[in-house]
């Protein structure tokens, strides 16, 4: 994995990345840990209406959601929504530690030492509490920029227009709302791009950590967009199938576009953290 010069070409970086992902399988585990822990999440919550989980879990979504949601279809109407209400916490205290461990993998890897996974957890651990607070950061940062757009959103649906400039923003607006949305976390990913390396790697907490990756990031910034915004591309069919797909007729599929997505996302997290972190690696090594 070890190169002379960070290489900015795009393609070529993500192409080593692929290939480094089935060279180096070991990469893998971490991300496919979490894809792990989500179906399992996915399938507490498909059993959650039924005896004998229904014990705890029905009165929560009897007040929460009503009586409906109990039974076929509706159960599985509200599974993508129930299934996203629990991705926070997973996504700060749970998916971090691994991406942590992925980022600890690629770096072992890439200095040719012995890759023992009981060190690779012990560094991960080190600097865990740092790593969850980036996660809350990132959260908190995608979450204010949808609230800013949802504000958009409202304000878009008010326009009265049936032609013209605009009806065509009002058109933009509603119809590429979840495009928009998977832009923005492309964002807030770009502008966080190395905080978990240099926790992991330069043993940094957070705030400097923080200073780091925006030194990292100084004329970087749109090499490392476009970096993460080409693999996350991955994800556009998920959001086609989700706007075409006879939902209301085969309820069911809601469950197998949760199951296609966390898959997806899987590939496209293993690729990106591979990518930035080899280009992190290698800007250190020519500084």
């Amino acid at each position: 994995m070890k190169n002379k010069a960070p290489n900015k070409k795009i393609i070529q970086l993500l192409q080593t990345s692929f290939y480094s992902l089935f060279e180096h399988k070991q990469i893998l585990f971490p991300f496919a840990m979490i894809a792990l822990i989500q179906l399992f999440v996915l399938e507490i919550i498909y059993f959650a209406p039924k005896h004998p989980l229904a014990v705890f879990f029905g009165p929560i979504i009897r007040k929460t959601y009503g009586e409906a949601y109990l039974h076929y279809p509706f159960n599985f109407m509200k599974m993508p929504q129930m299934f996203q209400s629990m991705q926070i916490p997973l996504y700060v205290l749970v998916n971090s530690f691994f991406v942590g461990m992925a980022v600890s993998i690629i770096a072992t890897i890439n200095s040719d030492k012995k890759l023992i996974m009981k060190n690779i957890m012990k560094d991960t651990w080190r600097g865990y509490v740092h790593i969850v607070l980036g996660s809350v950061i990132a959260f908190g940062m995608v979450k204010g920029l949808n609230l800013l757009y949802g504000k958009i959103y409202a304000r878009a649906t008010m326009i009265g227009a049936t032609e013209g400039i605009k009806f065509l923003i009002k058109k933009v607006i509603l119809a590429g709302a979840p495009y928009f949305t998977l832009l923005l976390s492309v964002l807030v990913s770009t502008l966080l791009a190395y905080v978990i390396p240099i926790i992991i790697i330069d043993r940094k907490k957070i705030f400097a950590a923080l200073l780091k990756n925006l030194k990292t990031l100084w004329g970087s910034f749109w090499f490392t967009f476009i970096l993460i915004l080409v693999p996350t591309l991955l994800y556009v069919p998920v959001i086609l199938l989700r706007r075409n797909l006879p939902l209301n007729i085969i309820p069911e599929l809601h469950a197998v576009i949760i199951i296609l997505s966390i898959v997806i996302m899987m590939l496209i997290d293993a690729i990106s953290y591979t990518a930035l972190t080899t280009y992190y690696l290698l800007k250190k090594e020519i500084q």
